[in-house]
């Protein structure tokens, strides 16, 4: 008898291991070929063609400081619009602000009579506007 219950205890055991990793194995060998952890947290699926359309044209332009951290920010936010928008969504011309441009700066870095100053006054703890 307690032959028995050593033996349903090992086998119990072994059949919740494989009813834990069973799914956990098949969704790993599910996941395709070229996606790695980094494309798949950060995949940008193109938007709906009506809303790709409303985009506007501007392209990025960065008034910070040149640093690593500010080219790869830049790098990050040039392949998701690519990729939202289905098209390069292209550089500012010589870093100047467009009408629909997307601005990469510190609050320092904005001339001090910008319309945007006293909306700097509402930027959370993430610096998002």
């Amino acid at each position: 008898m307690r032959r028995a219950a050593a033996l349903w205890s090992s086998l119990s055991g072994l059949l919740l291991a494989c009813l834990c990793l069973g799914p956990c194995l098949a969704a790993a060998a599910a996941q395709p070929a070229d996606e790695d952890g980094y494309r798949l947290w950060l995949r940008y699926a193109a938007l709906p063609a009506a809303q790709r359309a409303r985009v506007p044209a501007g392209g990025i332009a960065s008034l910070a400081p040149d640093s690593p951290t500010v080219r790869a920010a830049r790098a990050e936010l040039q392949r998701g619009l690519d990729g939202l928008l289905g098209r390069p969504a292209g550089a500012a011309d010589g870093n100047a602000v467009t009408d629909g441009g997307i601005v990469l700066a510190r609050a320092a870095d904005l001339p001090a009579d910008a319309a945007v100053q006293p909306r700097l006054q509402l930027l959370g703890t993430e610096g998002y506007l």
